[in-house]
């Protein structure tokens, strides 16, 4: 599957990561303020309408958002929030055991299979009942994964995140979503 998504991405991935400097670049160079661009007029100006929201995602009234952590994950979703989203991206160090562990323990959590243990209180705590949804926070468009290579080219680490979340959790979260 990350095979898949990488050649079917990549390219436009780095087409738009090479547009952007460019045009970063051009601003940097003019010394003038950032301005719409014109040739992105009739994008902004059409009459967009989207589908209303799944029922499941109506409710967004308490969010909280902390990094994948096997303690943060539990008392996320036993916390009563909307929403529990997942930040692979600003809220922890993305180290390879870190993005590993953390789709590890979203997916014990999904199975409503994760514990920690709080040494401190000498208290294990688990995943209770799932009510909130769970989103994630995949890493940004402009990171790789360099531990991660497809033809000895680095996969885009929103593409790893985002693949290897839903390989790992759809059909658990299928059969509670429907």
């Amino acid at each position: 599957m990350l095979i898949t998504m990488h050649n079917q991405f990549h390219f436009q991935i780095v087409e738009g990561r090479q547009k952007a400097q460019k045009w970063l670049s051009e601003y940097d160079k003019q010394g003038k303020p950032m301005r719409q661009r014109v040739d992105t007029m009739a994008i902004r100006e059409h009459g967009w309408q989207c589908e209303s929201q799944p029922k499941n995602l109506q409710k967004r009234m308490v969010e909280i958002t902390a990094p994948p952590l096997r303690s943060q994950v539990v008392n996320g979703l036993n916390s009563g929030a909307d929403v529990f989203m997942a930040d692979f991206d600003d809220a922890m160090s993305p180290t390879w055991p870190n993005i590993l562990g953390g789709h590890y323990n979203l997916r014990k959590a999904i199975k409503k299979n994760l514990r920690f243990y709080d040494s401190d209180k000498r208290k294990e705590y688990s995943v209770m009942d799932i009510n909130s949804q769970i989103f994630i926070q995949p890493r940004s468009l402009s990171r790789e994964e360099r531990h991660m290579l497809i033809d000895e080219v680095s996969i885009s680490a929103s593409l790893f995140d985002i693949t290897t979340y839903a390989f790992n959790n759809w059909e658990n979260l299928k059969e509670k979503h429907g």
